[in-house]
């Protein structure tokens, strides 16, 4: 009722229908305190930037630290003094830009969640690129302080993946990031095949592959992999139990290969390919020769 019939049939032309962008201009509307040469952006995404820039630099910072960590947060992950940044917090709660959680999934620590997943994109849209590879590396540092990294494994995926790929976009070859992911990415697709997700683990491995070295512990890897997508019943098992095979010969990993081979004759098997079934047996008969027990032995036995 307080703006003029122009600026109201504006508001309603912009907003077509959207409830938030409603909701939105008038929060932005309130925190201006006046209708007077208010802007109306055409997007939701403008509206909502508008509202982040008119807000103090101490909220708009912790709002971006926020966005980094994802649509919920925890007070502990924003690199800030708990107390100053609870606080901050408060202002931005009474503002309507973050909602504070009945419950919180890490023991400890406040969680909180952004009102809508717009308002975290857009804050996340407004940090420059070398700096959110530093916050992202802040953030995978601080779940990794949290202890049981099994139980946050695909978090520092994310976190230590944006980190790498960001730099690398900024022409940065950081090695000390590309080792974080890996090492990450193995640990995700080891949590992964214990769930018994078996697609989602042969992913993670597949990715850390695009990131490791050429060294001894790489066909170890190439096994989880094929073996994860046999279990799942791929397609492209065959082609990857096979490379997993010549590769861990290769690395003198006899018995690891032999498994390969028992896996690839119990795939010929479930495919009907008979004749193929005992060249692989046989094979993985030899490279177990003389071995001690072992669960690659009792699996080609």
């Amino acid at each position: 009722p307080v703006l003029d019939a122009a600026e109201q049939q504006a508001l309603l032309d912009r907003a077509g229908g959207n409830p938030l962008y409603a909701e939105q201009f008038a929060d932005l509307f309130l925190e201006r305190g006046a209708s007077e040469d208010l802007a109306l952006p055409e997007t939701l995404q403008g509206i909502i930037a508008a509202r982040l820039d008119g807000l103090p630099r101490s909220e708009k910072e912790l709002l971006k630290n926020a966005a980094v960590v994802g649509k919920v947060f925890w007070i502990g992950s924003l690199s800030r003094d708990a107390e100053q940044a609870s606080a901050t917090l408060h202002s931005l709660e009474r503002k309507g830009f973050v909602r504070r959680q009945r419950r919180s999934s890490v023991d400890g620590e406040s969680e909180l969640a952004f009102s809508h997943a717009l308002v975290r994109d857009v804050a996340y849209g407004q940090i420059a690129r070398p700096d959110r590879v530093v916050k992202h590396r802040q953030v995978a540092m601080w779940i990794e302080s949290l202890g049981r990294p099994e139980d946050h494994a695909e978090m520092l995926v994310h976190h230590w993946r944006s980190a790498l790929e960001l730099a690398l976009a900024s022409g940065k070859d950081d090695r000390e990031l590309a080792e974080r992911t890996r090492l990450a990415l193995r640990e995700a697709g080891d949590r992964a095949l214990g769930l018994s997700a078996f697609p989602a683990a042969a992913t993670y491995y597949a990715d850390a592959l695009d990131f490791w070295p050429e060294d001894e512990s790489r066909a170890e890897l190439m096994f989880s992999r094929a073996r994860a997508l046999f279990i799942a019943g791929d397609d492209t098992a065959e082609m990857a139990l096979e490379d997993a095979r010549n590769a861990l010969e290769a690395a003198g990993e006899r018995e690891r290969a032999a498994e390969a081979e028992a896996f690839l004759a119990q795939l010929c098997w479930f495919r009907g390919r008979q004749p193929d079934v005992f060249p692989h047996l046989r094979a993985a008969e030899a490279l177990v020769e003389g071995a001690d027990s072992s669960p690659a032995v009792a699996r080609v036995l």
